[in-house]
């Protein structure tokens, strides 16, 4: 039996089926990545009421899914409304300068960083020819919920590989579930805060009062010590 060989057009069709193939798989295997960070994100939200441990667990998922070795969570404080460090991996620059360039009804803001953490392009550019060193890529991601910015969260590549459209989607959809969570913890401490305090004077009410002693009579029957 004499197998009938493929004509050009049979052979670059059957290529052609391949490497849609190909990229097929690849887009499944990056979106089961992508929703698997999703779910680990959503999962560390809803597992805890300690502000510090949700943001340490966001802020690990993030770097992991990007491969990236720098990155930090900047939340706006409630007093004075300005951008306060509340986590940082791997940064080994300010990376204040980049914050400027986000505005809240806004996605995600990405550029070129140079070998001493400047910014040399924002958006999707060309790296300058006249820039040598080691060029790492950026993005800085506005944290918020229902329209109103709680905080930022940078993070640095370690090298050249620029942010593509699906993951400046992914990181903006990120960037709403921790605005969202950093809003509900903080609704929720101020109510647990007014309901054992004063409204207008702001000491300790009554019902703290007996709180406290239920909770340190319980202690001290525990341990056999006197109150």
């Amino acid at each position: 039996y004499i197998a009938k060989p493929f004509d050009n057009q049979e052979l670059v069709a059957r290529i052609n089926v391949l490497l849609r193939m190909s990229r097929m798989s690849r887009e499944i295997i990056r979106r089961n990545e992508e929703l698997s960070a999703l779910n680990a994100i959503a999962a560390t939200v809803s597992g805890s009421l300690a502000l510090n441990e949700i943001l340490e667990g966001t802020l690990a998922k993030v770097l992991e899914l990007f491969q990236a070795q720098e990155g930090g969570i900047y939340l706006v404080g409630q007093e004075q409304g300005h951008l306060e460090l509340a986590l940082k991996q791997g940064l080994t620059f300010d990376p204040a300068p980049l914050f400027a360039t986000v505005r809240v009804d806004e996605g995600p803001v990405i550029g070129l960083l140079g070998p001493e953490g400047e910014v040399i392009a924002t958006g999707e550019s060309v790296l300058p020819e006249e820039v040598t060193g080691r060029i790492r890529s950026f993005a800085v991601v506005p944290l918020k919920s229902k329209n109103q910015r709680m905080g930022l969260l940078p993070i640095v590549q370690p090298r050249l590989r620029p942010f593509g459209t699906r993951d400046l989607e992914l990181l903006g959809a990120i960037g709403g579930v921790i605005g969202v969570a950093v809003e509900n913890l903080r609704l929720f401490e101020e109510t647990r805060k007014l309901a054992v305090t004063d409204e207008l004077t702001g000491l300790y009410n009554r019902r703290y009062f007996y709180q406290t002693l239920a909770r340190e009579a319980r202690r001290a029957q525990r341990y056999h010590r006197d109150l």
